[in-house]
């Protein structure tokens, strides 16, 4: 079935693809019979690494393993490189990884420098705090020190959204969140999926406020590298089609958001997790 389908997305993208692109991400990987992925390592139920080992595991990993299981035939054919905020598009721009599944927001800035699939996780940005925090909705960072990630999209919307607050920087979510607790400052923003895993792991931690925006994760493929792109969401439509992308939606948050933060969710994010 598997190299069925394989034979199915080469005939759909000799169809739609122009002949010159040779050096395309996904001719590459077929080469070498490997496909490169960049992925998270620091961020909870995306990208990260077991406790008792160095395997990194998460939603994202396993949308990975989807890709290289329908483009090249095997997840055991997936090589994971570990990205950050801050240095994935380069090294998609580099050609280090063939493509990004890595908590990256689709953005018309990012589109300059990149191509996106069709998106495959929806969310909005949102507020981390502290459970003694008297922080409650956006309007309270007004004039505070607010903690983010360099290289993350709410770079660029907290000062259209809160010209006020001062943005302090911090390479790694897991420097942030120690960032937070040392008071370094009121709260740490950004997007709501990556928070929930941030307060899964941290029950010292709690999101407040709901979200303040709407975006969506898109896996990043070079820029105009249009057969990469067409295989990536032919894959993404086989899994939502098949039942699997659910599988692994509710291996990693299904649970959660159903159970462990119900109220908040209700209100704030579920009608954007429901697939």
């Amino acid at each position: 079935m598997k190299s069925l389908f394989i034979l199915f997305i080469s005939l759909i993208i000799s169809i739609n693809c122009v002949a010159n692109e040779e050096n395309s991400a996904l001719l590459q990987a077929q080469e070498r019979d490997k496909l490169i992925v960049g992925v998270k390592t620091d961020v909870p139920l995306f990208g990260f690494e077991k406790p008792d080992s160095n395997e990194v595991e998460g939603f994202d990993v396993d949308i990975a393993k989807a890709l290289a299981k329908y483009l090249l035939g095997s997840e055991d054919k997936l090589e994971l490189k570990a990205v950050s905020s801050s240095s994935r598009l380069a090294l998609l721009q580099s050609n280090e990884v063939d493509v990004l599944v890595a908590t990256t927001t689709i953005t018309d800035e990012r589109k300059q420098l990149v191509d996106f699939s069709d998106s495959y996780f929806d969310l909005g940005q949102s507020i981390l705090v502290t459970k003694n925090s008297k922080i409650r909705n956006l309007r309270d960072l007004a004039f505070q020190k607010v903690i983010v990630v360099k290289g993350a999209v709410v770079l660029s919307i907290m000062p259209k959204k809160m010209p006020s607050a001062k943005l302090i920087q911090y390479d790694t979510y897991e420097t942030a969140v120690e960032a937070l607790r040392a008071g370094q400052g009121v709260a740490l923003v950004t997007s709501s999926a990556i928070l929930l895993g941030l307060q899964k792991t941290n029950p010292d931690l709690q999101l407040v406020g709901g979200l303040f925006t709407f975006e969506s994760f898109g896996v990043a493929v070079q820029k105009g590298d249009k057969r990469m792109q067409l295989a990536v969401n032919t894959v993404l439509r086989k899994i939502r089609d098949s039942g699997e992308y659910n599988e692994i939606y509710q291996k990693w948050f299904g649970a959660i958001v159903e159970k462990e933060y119900d109220d908040f969710y209700q209100k704030s994010f579920g009608h954007l997790f429901k697939q």
